[in-house]
This record gives structure tokens, sequence and C-alpha cells, in this order.
């Protein structure tokens, strides 16, 4: 993939992200002051620039992972366990959009994969789907099954939908979208992207991953612990949504 057409390096992205947390830090200190004393005008003020600085990072971070996917690396990763944090932080900062987030998953399924690639892959269909569902009516729902030597991953929502051409664009295109970075961490993963019309009526897109198997690294836990922090990468993908919580 040429990254060349995004006109940023890594090193921009972590220059930005860099200043960008700062800026976070110093504002979220300021708000908590501004609180205390009841300056509730400065207060809004600095809650401003706080979602400035998301929204400037929630802009780069596809750009920033779309680079990455080079360096992609699999490993043991607990499936189960990141999925159910992602989306206890989802129906956390999301509860106020009228958007339900279901999940369909067993304990201790494990996969061999890339944490950080999947997380990004997975906040892109969710936000994708979030996005295209009706606010009071929304429902989106991860499902993970094992099948065989294989993990199918899908994400399905109750929206608008989307159709093949439309799909093909976001693929094909040159800008940094949800359905772009999922495309590329498929390919990285040695997987394919999967779409459809979910039961609802909206989207549906699953890839598979491979599952670890038995005697592959025994000794070696899988990793299962993930960010999802005010800074963490679930958080900055979160903050696309406009009624979302920013903490």
């Amino acid at each position: 993939m040429d990254k060349s057409k995004y006109n940023m390096s890594e090193y921009d992205c972590s220059i930005i992200k860099k200043n960008m947390t700062e800026a976070l830090s110093i504002s979220q200190k300021l708000s908590v002051v501004f609180e205390d004393i009841e300056d509730y005008e400065s207060y809004d003020s600095v809650q401003r620039v706080i979602k400035c600085c998301y929204n400037v990072m929630s802009s780069i971070i596809n750009i920033d992972e779309l680079i990455k996917m080079d360096s992609y690396y699999p490993q043991r990763v607990n499936l189960s366990r990141i999925i159910e944090d992602i989306v206890s932080a989802c129906r956390s900062k999301l509860r106020h959009c009228g958007v339900k987030i279901l999940c369909d998953c067993s304990e201790n399924i494990i996969a061999m994969t890339d944490a950080d690639r999947f997380v990004s892959a997975l906040m892109n269909l969710i936000i994708n789907s979030v996005q295209n569902t009706e606010r009071g009516n929304g429902e989106v729902k991860i499902k993970v099954i094992v099948l065989g030597e294989n993990i199918s991953v899908s994400v399905s929502d109750n929206g608008y939908g989307l159709d093949r051409d439309e799909i093909t664009e976001c693929i094909e295109s040159d800008e940094a979208c949800g359905l772009k970075v999922v495309s590329e961490f498929c390919k990285a993963a040695g997987t394919k992207l999967f779409t459809d019309v979910s039961a609802d009526g909206g989207l549906l897109v699953s890839f598979r991953l491979p599952a670890a198997s038995e005697g592959e690294i025994i000794l070696k836990s899988p990793k299962a612990f993930i960010s999802t922090g005010s800074l963490s990468a679930v958080s900055i993908y979160l903050s696309k949504i406009e009624d979302s919580v920013i903490d």
C-alpha cells in the first residue's frame, strides 16, 4: 500500500498525538479546577478544547493505523476478554446515543492476531454501524464463533446498510475510512473481508482469524488486556460519535 498518498508519516502522527495528549492532560486538570470553584463558563470552554483535541486525534487515527499495518505482529490473543472490555467501554461512552451494543461471544476464545490492529479494525466496524443506525432504535451486534481452526468475527446492525458499489468504493478509495482499515487488516492477517445484508436489513461485516492451537506457546499467556482509558484508541474512536461521553 502506498502510504505517501496520506502525506503523513508514522513520525508525524506520533508528534501530533504527543502534543494533543499533553493538551488533553492540561485541559482535564483545568476542567477539575474550574468545576471545583464553580466557574462553569471556564469549565465549558475547557470542555470545548478537550473535544477539539479528540477531534484532531480521531481525524488521524486511521491514517496512523494504515501506516502501522506493515508491522502486523500476530500473537496469542484472548479475543473474549478484549471484546468484553471494548463492549463495556462502548456501552458506557455511548449511553446517550440511543444505540444498543449487543455481544455474543463465549469465554476464552484464543486467536492468533495482532491485538492492537484487531482493536482498531473492530472499533471501525462498531463506529460505522453506530453512525448508520437510527438513534433510539439502533442495535449493533458483535458475534464471535469458533469454526474449527478458525474464528469468525462479525459486526452487524439494523441500520441503513450499504450496497456493493458503496462498499467497494470505500475499500478502494484513497481515504483512510473505516472499511479501508478493516480491509487492510484482513490482508495483513491473511484473511478476507465479507459483507452482506444483516438479518435486520442493515450491514453485516465479518472476517475470520486463525484459532491458536493448544500446543502453540503453551507457557506464554495470551494477551488479554487493552487500554480503554481516556487516551486509548478505543476512546479516540468513540469520540467520533457526536453524542459520546468524553471523560
